[in-house]
């Protein structure tokens, strides 16, 4: 996904509903990977700007939910 098209989701998601999570991928025992650069230009760019809002969820990582 081009970094645009993740802002312009967010915005129409933002929008639409009352409460929703953000899940950055983790790599696993599949072939894709993540995308390390687009995690450090999420953090940098896009999540100063939902971090205090309460009915947005940011999983960066496997352990966010205490599992792992």
């Amino acid at each position: 996904m081009q970094k645009g098209a993740a802002v312009d989701r967010y915005a129409v998601i933002h929008t639409k509903l009352e409460y929703f999570s953000v899940n950055v991928f983790c790599s696993n025992h599949n072939k894709i990977r993540r995308d390390e650069a687009w995690v450090e230009w999420f953090v940098a760019e896009v999540y100063p700007s939902i971090k205090d809002d309460e009915r947005i969820e940011v999983l960066l990582g496997n352990t966010d939910l205490g599992v792992g």
